[in-house]
Formats: C-alpha cells, structure tokens, sequence
C-alpha cells in the first residue's frame, strides 16, 4: 500500500476533527461502515459472529427504533413572547435541511467514490508490485511483458494521484457547503432557543444530525452499490474482448510463428538439398570435364609428339632418301655417261653394218652380174660342172650371211627405235624426279639429262616405294585422326547424355519441390482450420462468459430491484457479494487456458475423420524428420521456463 497521508487517513475521523463529535454510536457506525466501503480486510469473512445489535443493525431499523422511542418529557414552562417555540424551530431546521443538505450529499458520494477508485488502484498496484517481484525471479517467456508491466504501475500511480486530489478537492467542497449550514443551524438556534431548553433543543439537533448521517449513510451504501454494479459491468465489458484478442492475438502469432518457422526450415532446407545437389553435380561434371580434358590434351600432346617425331623421322628419312637419290642420281648420271657412249658405239657399228649392207647389195648386184656371166660361161662352158656345183654352194653359203645381215640391220633398226622412246621417257622422268626433288627442299644440284633405260628401270621402283610409303603414311594419320574424331565424338555424346541425366534430376527436383509446395499448401489449410476450430472454440467461451456474467448482472439487478429493507437487512448478502468480487477478481487474475486448451484438442480429436488425423500424425512425422534432418541446435528460452505448448505455462517451484 502506498504511504499517502490522504490515503491512509480515516475519512471519518477527519469529518469529526472538523464538524465535531456527535454521538458515540453514530461514530463508530460511521467508521465501521467506511471500513466496511473502503479498507476492508482481503478476508472479510468471520470465523464466529458477533452479537451487536447496534452495529449490525441496519439504518431503517435504527430509525424505526429511534422513532418508536419517545422523547424524554420536558418541563411545561409559559411560553414568553417574542421567543419561538420548539416545533417552530423544528420546522425551520427540516426547511433548511431539505434544501441545503443535497449538495453536501453529492460531495460526500463523490468522496466515497473516489476513495473506492484509490483503494483499487492501490490493490492492483500492490498486485502488480508481487507480479514484479516474482518475474525478477521468473522471467515471463514474453519479451514485452516487463515495459507492460511498467506502464501499468505508472498509470496506476497517475490515477492515485488522481484520486487524491479528487478526494482532497471533495474534502474542501464538503467544507465549503456544511460551513454555511452549520453557520445558519447555530445562529437560528440560538435566535429561537431559551437558556434553559438549550439542553433540550441540543437533544433534537443532535437527533437531527443523527437522522442526516443516517441519511448520508443510506445515500453512501446507495452510491455505492450503483458504482460496484456500474465498474463491475465496465470490468467485465472491458476484460473480456481485451482478454479474447490477447488469446486470440498470442495463439495466432504462435500459430504463424510455428508455421514460418516450419515453412522457413522445409525451405532451408529444399535449397540446401538443391544447391547441394547442384554444387556436386557441378563438381562432378568440372571434375569430369576437367580429367577429360587432361586425357584429350595429354592424347593429343602425345599424338602430337607421336606425329612430331615420325615427322621428323620421315624428314631425316627424306633427308637420307634425298641424299640417297643425289647419290643414285650422281650413279644414273654416270651411268647415262656410260650409257651415252656405249650407245654411240652402237650408233657407230649400226653406221658400219649400214656400210655393210650397202657393200652386201653392191656384192648382190655384182652377184647377180656374175652369175649371169657366170651362166652366160656355163653355156659356153657346159663341162665345167663340178665347179658349179662348188660355187652354188658358196653362193648359198654367202646367201645365208646376207640374210642374217639383213635380220641384224632389221633388229639394230628396231632397238633404235625402242631406244629412242625410252631416251624420252627417261627425259620426262628424269624431269619429274628434278621437279620432286626440288620440292622436298634438297640441296641437289642439277642433274645431267640422262638418256639411259637402265636409270629410269632403277629409279621407277624406289618412286613407286617412296609414293607407295607416302600413301601409307597419310592413310596411317587419317586413320588415326578418324579414330581421334571417333572418340571425341564419343566423349561428347557421353557429356551430351550426363547432361540429359542431370537435366532430368533437376526435373525431378523440381516435380519434388511442386509436391512439398503442395503439402505445405496442405499443411497451412490443416493449421488455417485448425485455428479456425479454436476461434469458435473461443467464441463459445465468450458466449459462456457472456452469458454467466449476464446471469449475474441480472441477479445484481434484481437484487437492487427489490426493496431497500430487504438489502439493509442483510449484511450478510453484502459480504457475500464483496466475496463474490474478490473470487471473480481471483478468478480473473489466475485466469489459464488450460482446461480451454485441453476442451480444443478433444474437440478436435472427436470431430475430425480418421484419414485426417492419420494425415497430421504422418505431416507432423514429417516435419519432425525435417527438424531432426537439420542439425541445428534449438533457442534456449531465458530462465530455463518451458514453451507454453499445451496452453498453459507450468510455474516453476
């Protein structure tokens, strides 16, 4: 409780400090019943009652007692001229209380009213100062809740303040109208009263007096009643909808909390998967790409060496040939010297067969002439036979060697000709073989014109080798360049196909991704209905709540409806309601969503279908398998408290 003079000072007290007294009984009643308004006790409930007519006694009954007692008599004394008598002065003092007596009335419920306000606050500050002090030892699970707190104790304090100076400015109201009619009550009484009947006239004031603080006290219990009703009804009116958003609002942003966490952690973990999946690939793939093209350029290199130095053999080779080639060719123009002078003694001896034949026919002409000398003597001399018969066989003799001249002279002329022919075709080749040698780059000089068969006859062969091996050469390396294509071709058909595979598991990747979207999808209409289902379920707890406290806000007002005898004679109802406050007050302040919670889920549990409780068992399988595939460790809450996961949060010991 705050230490406030005006707060801890009794409003009693300070009323007969400044107006007095009065009687005894009225005192104590006023002080009780202030106590029993404002500081009464968090347990105003007696283990064993107390007899006291007096106290327990309500206001009508002490009036109809006091009524039903009568007046002490008073001495009959002549009545003096120019004094008043009592029922005048009686009348007098009623006129003036039926006037001025309203605005003191309205100050004095306005002071009660305030007064209730400040002890409110002060019990809800005090609260809130234990709810501080147990969450410096227990921290909430909400980060929020400590500046709420905060904000709460300073407005709490505004509005003591508040109260206070509302109290102190109704005290001052007070004041200010009872001095006025104090004043006027004490001058029209000692105007109208006698020296000797001012004991008697005092008795009837006070009485008076007795009657306004009944009045005053009828009109306080009045206020106050009305005033419980009225903040009652705004308490409750107030809590609710700001109690059911609160839920409402908490479960919502746990529910979303939950699910983007989820829906975070199955995203995370789809591109970890994906990306992954696609750096190995990419590795893969470079790595292979990368050992194939260390296998296509470590071939290549040493094709290449490979070609390099048969190339360079086959130029050495060539070299050699060429070196070879001068040299035959250095032979070949030896031997077309050779050649060329054997030929012109040929020439030489076909010049002398030539003469040959010519002396051969000069000798058949002469032959012939002869013959016919010889004839014309044979006739002459017919006994000279022996001798003919010796010159017939000479002549045959001489016959058969002017035949084999002549076959000599036929052949000589035809292997003139054969070497004439193969004197030109030697040129063309000899030609050729210049012409090849120069471009192969040799450094052979210039060779002779050779005229020679036997050269050409030794250097066909060796070009038909060489072209021969040339050939074979460029067959060799366009067989192996073939082969070469073939196996790049190969390796990339090979690539062609590992990027269709992997073109086909990203496919794949992202059908799976589609259908963990489409679970998702499913996932948050099961959370969309499942939240749904709680805020019905917390829309038939408003209703009930609506209902209960209507229920009792009708009673409250058929209570008041019915007659004021009735409610001043049970002060035992009034307690009963002052308990009632503090247990719907309890209740509100221990307010759990536990029972709420277990109702939901049971709810739940009963009205949907097998299939989709075997749905959210293999979802929540799932997401726990997700969770667990993660590796991550978990958020420790501060102060080691459990998450609310059941809609209450265990207290801990």
């Amino acid at each position: 409780m705050s230490s406030d003079p005006l707060k801890s000072r009794n409003p009693q007290q300070g009323f007969n400090r400044m107006f007095g007294q009065g009687r005894k009984r009225d005192s104590n009643h006023g002080d009780s019943s202030q106590r029993q308004a404002g500081d009464a006790p968090s347990n105003p409930k007696r283990t064993r009652p107390v007899d006291r007519s007096d106290e327990r006694s309500s206001a009508a009954q002490r009036d109809r007692v006091e009524g039903s007692v009568p007046t002490p008599p008073v001495p009959h004394k002549p009545r003096q001229p120019g004094k008043p008598n009592k029922s005048q002065s009686s009348d007098r003092l009623a006129s003036i209380t039926a006037k001025s007596l309203m605005p003191v009335l309205d100050s004095v419920c306005e002071r009660m009213t305030w007064f209730q306000a400040r002890h409110k606050h002060s019990k809800s500050l005090d609260r809130s100062r234990v709810i501080q002090e147990q969450n410096h030892y227990h921290p909430s699970d909400y980060p929020g809740s400590a500046d709420l707190l905060i904000n709460q104790d300073k407005q709490l304090r505004e509005e003591i303040e508040s109260a206070n100076q509302r109290i102190a400015f109704t005290d001052e109201k007070i004041a200010a109208a009872l001095q006025p009619l104090l004043q006027h009550i004490s001058d029209t009484w000692a105007k109208g009263c006698n020296p000797p009947r001012v004991s008697e006239d005092r008795a009837i004031l006070e009485d008076k007096l007795a009657a306004i603080s009944v009045t005053l006290k009828k009109e306080a219990q009045d206020s106050t009643k009305q005033y419980v009703q009225t903040k009652l009804q705004e308490l409750f009116e107030g809590q609710i909808p700001r109690l059911k958003d609160a839920l409402f609002q908490e479960n919502e942003q746990k529910l979303e909390q939950k699910l983007d966490n989820k829906l975070h952690s199955l995203r995370a973990t789809l591109t970890q998967e994906a990306e992954e999946r696609a750096t190995c690939l990419r590795e893969k793939l470079a790595h292979d790409y990368d050992k194939r093209m260390a296998k296509m350029k470590e071939t290549i290199t040493q094709s290449h060496k490979k070609k390099v130095e048969e190339l360079e053999r086959r130029l050495s080779e060539a070299n050699q040939k060429n070196a070879t080639l001068h040299e035959k060719v250095t032979g070949l123009e030896a031997r077309l010297d050779q050649s060329a002078s054997e030929q012109r003694r040929l020439l030489k001896s076909l010049v002398d067969e030539t003469q040959l034949s010519q002396e051969l026919q000069q000798l058949s002409v002469s032959k012939d002439e002869k013959l016919s000398k010889l004839e014309a003597r044979l006739e002459s001399l017919p006994n000279h036979a022996p001798r003919l018969e010796q010159l017939e066989e000479d002549m045959r003799e001489h016959s058969k060697l002017i035949e084999k001249g002549v076959q000599k002279q036929d052949a000589a002329s035809t292997r003139l000709k054969s070497l004439e022919s193969a004197s030109f075709k030697a040129l063309a080749e000899v030609k050729e073989i210049k012409e090849h040698v120069q471009g192969l780059g040799s450094s052979a000089t210039s060779a002779t014109p050779l005229t020679d068969i036997r050269i050409l006859k030794l250097i066909r062969p060796e070009l038909d080798k060489s072209d021969e091996k040339l050939k074979s050469r460029i067959k060799g390396i366009q067989d192996g360049l073939r082969a070469f294509l073939e196996k790049e071709r190969a390796s990339r058909e090979a690539l062609e196909s590992n990027l269709e595979d992997i073109r086909g598991e990203i496919s794949e990747l992202q059908g799976d991704s589609s259908i963990t979207k489409t679970k998702l999808s499913g996932f948050a209409k099961d959370c969309d209905m499942q939240r749904q289902l709680f805020v019905n379920g917390l829309n038939s707890l408003e209703d009930r709540l609506n209902g209960r406290l209507n229920l009792a806000i009708g009673e409250l007002k058929s209570d008041s409806r019915g007659s004021k005898s009735e409610f001043e004679l049970s002060r035992d109802a009034y307690e009963g309601i002052c308990l009632q406050l503090q247990a719907l007050n309890n209740w509100q302040t221990h307010f759990t969503t536990k029972g709420l919670y277990r109702d939901i889920v049971t709810f739940i549990h009963n009205t949907l279908p097998e299939s989709e409780r075997l749905r959210i068992d293999r979802l929540e399988a799932r997401l726990a398998a997700f969770e667990n595939s993660m590796n991550h460790k978990r958020r420790k809450l501060p102060g080691s408290n459990a998450a609310m996961v059941n809609g209450h949060q265990p207290v801990s010991g």
